[in-house]
């Protein structure tokens, strides 16, 4: 066995800030397949949560403020429901006007692709924000500093 050098790795993939985001499985609610090349040139603020998340129903006033205000051809917000039932979290969004895009985990079924799974989602909510490159720029940040940051990206 020999080592052989062949470069620096240029698009290193991880889940913290820094790095390109892991390839995942993702479904809208509709079960049609999200993938981040659906929105070339754009800043994702992915948002992690579930109807049974207290903090996460709490901050989506929070949410719906920075798509009013930053929503536009370089940003989206995508919300990724972890949950037990996808007719509840689609009665719930739109209860709530959450009029942006959403995607929907299971619960109930493990899938090591799964957007939870690769990103190692242990908490809600979380929120990751990623650039038009594919790189993490913002993990688990206050909403007050991912405005900020956002805000100066655009």
């Amino acid at each position: 066995m020999f080592i052989k050098y062949v470069g620096k790795n240029t698009v290193p993939v991880g889940i913290t800030e820094g790095y390109n985001m892991p390839k995942f499985e993702a479904k809208h609610l509709d079960n049609s397949i999200f993938e981040l090349k659906q929105h070339p040139d754009k800043y994702i603020l992915l948002d992690f949560w579930g109807t049974w998340c207290k903090p996460c129903i709490k901050l989506i006033p929070e949410l719906k403020k920075i798509n009013s205000e930053y929503s536009n051809d370089k940003f989206v917000l995508v919300s990724v429901a972890y949950d037990s039932d996808s007719k509840k979290v689609a009665d719930f969004i739109s209860r709530e006007n959450m009029d942006w895009e959403h995607l929907f985990v299971n619960q109930n079924q493990g899938n090591k692709n799964s957007l939870i799974e690769k990103l190692k989602i242990t908490s809600y909510p979380t929120t990751i924000l990623i650039d038009p490159n594919g790189k993490i720029i913002a993990r688990n940040k206050s909403m007050d500093e991912l405005k900020e940051i956002i805000k100066n990206a655009l």
